[in-house]
C-alpha cells in the first residue's frame, strides 16, 4: 500500500508529461522566450549576465537553462523539454498537497485543474520562463513546509526554506509574496501548537538566507555584486513604482463598453493568449456583433478580472470559519496544511493585482495555488451532494474538451518547423518562412562573432543566429531605461564597433509607446546613420521586421532646404488647382522622421485629386554639368496595416512652360502588397532640361479616402548632386553606397 502511495505523484509527473507531448513543441515568443534563450546561450559561451546583458529578475533560472544548454545542446526545444519536466513536477507537487488534505479522487480534481491552467495560462508553462520556474521551487518549498507542520522534522524546515532561497533567486518579487504566505503560516502554526515562532521562522530565514549568501558571493567574485543590485532590486523597484505599465481597467461602469478594452493595447492585453495563438477565431469573434453592439466582451474581462478576487474572498471566509479547528488537536493537522495552502494561494494572486504589469498572462500564471486551494472546498461542498457533484462535474469535461479543441488547433495552425539547429518547434509556415529568411539574412551579411543589433526587441532571432548585441542593454530597448543615460550608452557602442547591421522591429507591444517616443536619441541616432533596405513581413497582418544598414554621414545638400518657399496645392480630377496656404498647409505637408529616413510628408488626396509640391530649379547651360536628384518613395509601416486599405501613387513632373514631363511614378500599396513594403529608390537626371528654369512638382494622390493622411504619401528628403561629363561629382563628398549582401 505505501508502495503504491508513493508512486502515486510518479503516475501523476508521467501523465502530465505525456499530456504535454501533443503541443508543447508549438509556437514560439519573439521577446520573452527569446531574450531567456539568449541570456542563458551566452552564460554557457562563458558571459555574465548584468555585466554582458542587463536584466531585471535574479539569474536562478538562467543558470538552470545554461546547464540544459550544457549538457543537451542548445536549442529551443531543450528549453521546451525543461518545461515540460517542470510542470510535470509542478503538477506531481500540487497533487502530493492535496492528497494530504483529501481522500482519492479529488486530488486527481487538483490535477485536472492544473492541466486546463497549464493551457489558460499560455504563454506561461508553454515556453522557458523564470516566472514558472520560480513557482516550481516556491511551490515545493510549501510541500516542504506542509510536510514539516505535520511531523515537526526540521530537515523539512531547513529543506523549504533551501527552496525558498531558490526561488527567490528566480524571481524576486514572487519570492517576497511567499515570504509573506511562509511567515504567516509558520506564526499560525506555531500559534495554534505551542511552539516558538521565532526559532522557526529563523531556520527557515536562514535556510534561505544561505542561497542568498552563496549568489553574493558568486557576485562578489565576478566583480559586479554593485551591478546586480542596481538593476535586480533597485532598477526593478523603481521600474514598477515609477513607470506607467498597463495596469487594470475601470471595473465600473460594469455594463457599458469600455473605450480602453476595445483599443489595440486592450484587446491584446485582455484577451487569453491561447485563443490568440491557437487560430483566427478571435478576431472573427471581435468584428462580429457581439462585440461591436454590445457590452459582453467587456463584462467578460471585468468579470475576469473580479472573479478570482471574490473566489479569494469565498476561501477566506472559509479560513475564517475553520478557525476554530487550529485549536482542535484532531483537526488541527489538516486545518494547518489548508491554511498554508491558502496563504500561499492569496499572497502569489495578490501579488498579480499589486504589480504592474497587469494583464491576462501575468494574472492568469498565479493563479494555479488558488486552485489548488479550492479543491478543499470543492470537496466538502460537493461530496454530500451527487446532483451537483455530477454537474460540476460535466462542467470540467466541457472545459476539458473545449481545451482540447483549442491546444487541436494549436498544434494544426503551427505546423512547419522553425529552421535551424537551434531551433526544434514549430510555428505557423509564414511565421517560420519569415524567421527562417531573417536569421538566414543575418548569418549571409554577418561573420560569427560579428555583433548585430536587434531593436527595439528582437532576442529570438539574436539566438537562432548565434549573434550577439552590441551593448548589454541592446537586446532588449525597453521603455524603462536601465540607465539615465541608456540611450547614449548604447549610440556609442554602436559606434565604436561600427556595427553594420541593426534588425528592427516594427511589431512592439501595442498597450506600450513606440521605441521613437521613449529612445528618442538612440532612434535619431539610427535614422541618421543607418537606411532601411530589406522589409520581412510574416503576412499581410503579421509581424514585420526591417534590415537597416549602416551608411556614411549624408552630408550632400537639400534640393528644397525652405518648405516655406514651395508651393502647394491640391489639384482635382480635372485639373483645376487650389493653392494651400497659412495654418492649413501643416495638414498636407510636413518635414517628418520616419524610419528610417527623414522625409517629406505630403497628404494624398482621393477622387482622381492629388496633392502638388511645386517649386523652381535653375540648371546652369553648361550641357556637361547635369543635376541629379535623389529619392525614394514609402508608406509609413505604422499604416500597413491600415484597413481600409488605400494605395498611394507617387509622381514628380518637370514643368517647362506649357509642356510637363513625367519623371517618376509609382503606386504603393502596402496594406495588400508585402512587396511594397519599405524604401523605393529614385533618381532624377535633369541634363535634358540643361539652361532653362523649371518647374518640379512632387505630388501623391491615394486610391480611397481612407489613405488621405501624411503617413501615407512619404518622400525620403530629396537631395542633388552635380554630374559633369561621365563622370559624377558629389556635393559633400563621395556619396554613400549601400553595404554588400
Amino acid at each position: 500500500m505505501k508502495a503504491r502511495a508513493a508512486l502515486a505523484p510518479l503516475a501523476v509527473a508521467l501523465a502530465t508529461l505525456l499530456y504535454q507531448l501533443p503541443f508543447f513543441d508549438r509556437w514560439f515568443s519573439v521577446m520573452d522566450e527569446g531574450h531567456v534563450l539568449e541570456y542563458a546561450d551566452l552564460i554557457d559561451r562563458g558571459g555574465m549576465l548584468y555585466r554582458d546583458a542587463t536584466c531585471y529578475p535574479l539569474p536562478g533560472a538562467f543558470y538552470l537553462l545554461a546547464l540544459a544548454f550544457k549538457l543537451f545542446g542548445t536549442s529551443i526545444l531543450v528549453s521546451r523539454w525543461l518545461v515540460v519536466l517542470e510542470f510535470a513536477a509542478f503538477t506531481a507537487i500540487g497533487f502530493t498537497l492535496l492528497r494530504r488534505l483529501l481522500p482519492s479522487p479529488w486530488p486527481w480534481i487538483g490535477v485536472a485543474l492544473l492541466w486546463l491552467h497549464r493551457a489558460w495560462a499560455f504563454p506561461h508553462w508553454q515556453i522557458y520562463s523564470y516566472s514558472t520556474t520560480a513557482l516550481l521551487f516556491l511551490t515545493a518549498s510549501l510541500a516542504l513546509l506542509v510536510r514539516y507542520l505535520d511531523d515537526g522534522r526540521r530537515t523539512s524546515l531547513l529543506g523549504a526554506g533551501l527552496l525558498f532561497g531558490l526561488g527567490v533567486f528566480c524571481k524576486q518579487d514572487y519570492g517576497a509574496a511567499a515570504l509573506l504566505a511562509s511567515l504567516a503560516t509558520l506564526i499560525a502554526a506555531s500559534r495554534a501548537q505551542g511552539a516558538p515562532t521565532l526559532r522557526r521562522v529563523a531556520e527557515f530565514l536562514g535556510a534561505g538566507a544561505a542561497v542568498g549568501l552563496v549568489a553574493a558571493l558568486h557576485f562578489t567574485l565576478q566583480g559586479q555584486l554593485g551591478r546586480v543590485v542596481q538593476q535586480t532590486a533597485l532598477n526593478h523597484f523603481i521600474g514598477m513604482s515609477s513607470y506607467r505599465y498597463p495596469g487594470l481597467p475601470s471595473l465600473w461602469p460594469l455594463f457599458r463598453q469600455d473605450p480602453g478594452l476595445r483599443e489595440l493595447g486592450g484587446v491584446h492585453q485582455w484577451v487569453p493568449s491561447l485563443m490568440v495563438a491557437a487560430g483566427s477565431d478571435w478576431k472573427a469573434l471581435i468584428e462580429s456583433r457581439i462585440y461591436t453592439d454590445t457590452c459582453l466582451y467587456d463584462l467578460a474581462v471585468k468579470v475576469g478580472i473580479l472573479a478570482p478576487l471574490v473566489w479569494l474572498g469565498v476561501l477566506a471566509l472559509r479560513q475564517w470559519r475553520r478557525r476554530g479547528a487550529l485549536r482542535d488537536p484532531a483537526e488541527r493537522p489538516r486545518a494547518l496544511q489548508e491554511r498554508a495552502l491558502f496563504h500561499f494561494a492569496a499572497a502569489l494572486l495578490l501579488l498579480g493585482y499589486v504589480v504592474k504589469p497587469q494583464d491576462y498572462v501575468h494574472l492568469a500564471v498565479l493563479t494555479s495555488p488558488l486552485l489548488l486551494a479550492s479543491v478543499p472546498w470543492l470537496h466538502d461542498l460537493l461530496a454530500p451532494r451527487p446532483v451537483a457533484r455530477r454537474a460540476a462535474l460535466a462542467v470540467l469535461v466541457a472545459a476539458g474538451v473545449g481545451t482540447a479543441w483549442l491546444l487541436a488547433e494549436l498544434r494544426a495552425q503551427h505546423s512547419e518547423p522553425l529552421p535551424g539547429p537551434r531551433a526544434g518547434v514549430y510555428a505557423r509556415p509564414a511565421q517560420a518562412r519569415m524567421l527562417g529568411e531573417l536569421v538566414d539574412y543575418v548569418k549571409a551579411n554577418t561573420n560569427p562573432g560579428e555583433r548585430v543589433g536587434a531593436m527595439p526587441y528582437l532576442p529570438i532571432v539574436l539566438f537562432l543566429a548565434e549573434r550577439l548585441a552590441p551593448h548589454p542593454a541592446s537586446y532588449i530597448v525597453w521603455p524603462f531605461p536601465e540607465y539615465p543615460d541608456r540611450d547614449r550608452r548604447i549610440v556609442d557602442a554602436l559606434e565604436a564597433q561600427q556595427t553594420e547591421l541593426v534588425l528592427y522591429n516594427f511589431t512592439q507591444f501595442p498597450a506600450l509607446p513606440s521605441m521613437p517616443e521613449y529612445a528618442p536619441e538612440l532612434y535619431a541616432y539610427l535614422v541618421k546613420n543607418y537606411e532601411m533596405q530589406d522589409v520581412f513581413s510574416e503576412e499581410l497582418l503579421g509581424m514585420r521586421v526591417a534590415a537597416l544598414w549602416r551608411m556614411p554621414e549624408k552630408d550632400y545638400a537639400r534640393l528644397l532646404p525652405d518648405l516655406a518657399a514651395a508651393d502647394l496645392f491640391s489639384e482635382s480630377y480635372d485639373r483645376s488647382r487650389n493653392e494651400i496656404q497659412g495654418a492649413r498647409r501643416e495638414g498636407f505637408l510636413q518635414r517628418q522622421v520616419w524610419p528610417f529616413r527623414p522625409v517629406l510628408a505630403l497628404r494624398p488626396l482621393p477622387f482622381g485629386a492629388r496633392s502638388v509640391l511645386s517649386f523652381p530649379v535653375r540648371l546652369p547651360a553648361d550641357a556637361d554639368t547635369r543635376l541629379i536628384v535623389e529619392s525614394s518613395v514609402g508608406v509609413h509601416p505604422d499604416a500597413w496595416f491600415h484597413i481600409p486599405t488605400s494605395a498611394t501613387t507617387f509622381e514628380v513632373r518637370a514643368r517647362d512652360g506649357a509642356k510637363s514631363d513625367t519623371l517618376f511614378s509609382r503606386t504603393l500599396d502596402p496594406q495588400r502588397v508585402l512587396e511594397d513594403r519599405g524604401w523605393f529608390d529614385f533618381q532624377l537626371d535633369l541634363g535634358p532640361y540643361a539652361g532653362r528654369e523649371i518647374t518640379l512638382e512632387f505630388s501623391t494622390a491615394a486610391s480611397d479616402p481612407s489613405g488621405s493622411s501624411l503617413a501615407m504619401g512619404g518622400f525620403a528628403d530629396p537631395v542633388f548632386w552635380w554630374a559633369h561629363g561621365s563622370g559624377v561629382e558629389f556635393s559633400g563628398g563621395e556619396r554613400p553606397r549601400r553595404a554588400p549582401r
